[in-house]
C-alpha cells in the first residue's frame, strides 16, 4: 500500500545557479571545500551578505512551517520515501534550476520532524520545473512538495 501527501509552499525561491553564486561571494569557493580561508576572512564577507545561508533557512523554515501547520506526523521508521518538488512560477528555470532548493526543503521536512533522516529515510528524488499552468495556477510562485512511501 502506497501513502502519499502533498503540500503547496509559497515563497520565493533561489535558483542553484545564482545560489552557488551567493556561497561564493560568502567565501566558499575553490572547489570542493578545500578552500579555506581565515576566519576573519570568513567572517568579514559573511557580516555584509551572506544570502546563500539567508535563502537556505528560509526555504527550509517555511516548509518545516507548512507541514508543523498541516501537523504531518514522522513517516514510519521502515518505510523508504519518494520525494517529489515542483517548482511553480519560474519559467526560465531549468530542472537543476531547482535542486537546491528541493535540498533545502528536503532539510526543511527533516526540521519539521517528518523525516529522521534525508540520508537514510530518502530513495528518490524527482524534481520538475513546472512551466505550463493549464491544470494549476499557483497563488504564487512557490513549491508542491510530495512525499510517497
Amino acid at each position: 500500500m502506497t501513502t502519499a501527501r502533498g503540500m503547496w509552499v509559497p515563497g520565493e525561491l533561489l535558483p542553484t545557479n545564482a545560489a552557488l553564486h551567493e556561497m561564493r561571494a560568502a567565501g566558499f569557493h575553490a572547489g570542493a571545500g578545500r578552500y579555506r580561508p581565515r576566519l576573519s576572512q570568513v567572517l568579514a564577507v559573511r557580516q555584509a551578505s551572506d544570502n546563500y545561508a539567508g535563502a537556505a533557512r528560509a526555504v527550509r523554515k517555511r516548509v518545516a512551517d507548512a507541514a508543523r501547520l498541516r501537523r504531518w506526523e514522522e513517516v514510519p521508521q521502515d518505510a523508504r520515501v519518494r520525494l517529489r518538488f515542483s517548482v511553480y512560477g519560474y519559467p526560465k528555470w531549468d530542472a537543476a534550476g531547482a535542486m537546491l532548493p528541493a535540498k533545502w526543503a528536503e532539510d526543511g521536512l527533516v526540521d519539521a520532524g517528518v523525516l529522521r533522516s534525508d540520508r537514510f529515510d530518502t530513495v528518490a528524488i524527482e524534481v520538475t520545473v513546472c512551466r505550463d499552468f493549464e491544470t494549476v495556477t499557483p497563488p504564487a510562485p512557490g513549491m508542491y512538495i510530495a512525499v510517497e512511501w
